[in-house]
């Protein structure tokens, strides 16, 4: 039965590869455009991630210094109560609402005094 069959009919190895050798090439092509379109999705993507990552860092976390000219403050105040623009009353209520615009900066934000800042640094105005 297999004697029908000859060496001719046969393709040597060298053969098939130069038939399959085309299509392989085709095959590589997309693969290089399709490899390349990933690597740049994950640039893209470590790019948006590490940028969002140091926004939301800073934004929420981070320490910033903020000073606040207490003894200013409190000079304006005693010398508006001594020319009469102010009552007791009124400086208790200013008081009153110094104490909350203090509680209200967010915890990531320390207060230190305007006394012991030069300059470069963030400063609350209650003005």
């Amino acid at each position: 039965m297999n004697d029908h069959i000859s060496r001719q009919d046969i393709p040597e190895s060298g053969e098939a590869r130069a038939v399959s050798q085309p299509e392989s090439t085709v095959k590589d092509k997309h693969a290089g455009v399709i490899g390349l379109m990933n690597w740049l999705i994950i640039i893209f993507l470590m790019v948006i991630s590490s940028a969002g990552s140091i926004f939301i860092y800073d934004r929420y976390y981070a320490q910033k210094l903020t000073a606040f000219d207490f003894q200013g403050y409190l000079l304006k105040q005693r010398i508006a109560l001594q020319n009469n623009q102010l009552t007791e009353k009124q400086l208790g209520d200013n008081l009153d609402a110094l104490k909350v615009k203090l509680d209200n900066i967010p915890s990531n934000q320390a207060v230190i005094t305007a006394d012991v800042v030069l300059r470069n640094i963030q400063t609350i105005n209650l003005d």
